[in-house]
């Protein structure tokens, strides 16, 4: 039997929705696509996607728990996408 990429990576959302009862709002059924979006992202890039969030987590933490933006969040994205910043 054979899996290619593209199924592989959707059974980690359909297993995944097991696992938390379905999502039961329109905001959760968002928030997994994201989360789960910046996961196969950094997997494709080759970046540890636990230390990425970790460090993006931290630094939202230090800008007073509000969501980065401007140069912040562009120095964020370009680690998630393995570019030089």
């Amino acid at each position: 039997m054979h899996n290619n990429r593209a199924e592989q990576l959707l059974k980690i959302a359909i297993n995944g929705r097991k696992n938390y009862l379905g999502n039961v709002s329109c905001n959760s059924v968002q928030h997994t696509q994201i989360f789960l979006s910046i996961i196969a992202t950094a997997k494709n890039n080759n970046i540890a996607p636990q230390k990425w969030l970790e460090d993006y987590l931290n630094a939202c933490a230090e800008n007073n728990s509000k969501p980065l933006d401007g140069q912040i969040l562009i120095h964020h994205v370009n680690k998630l996408l393995n570019r030089p910043s």
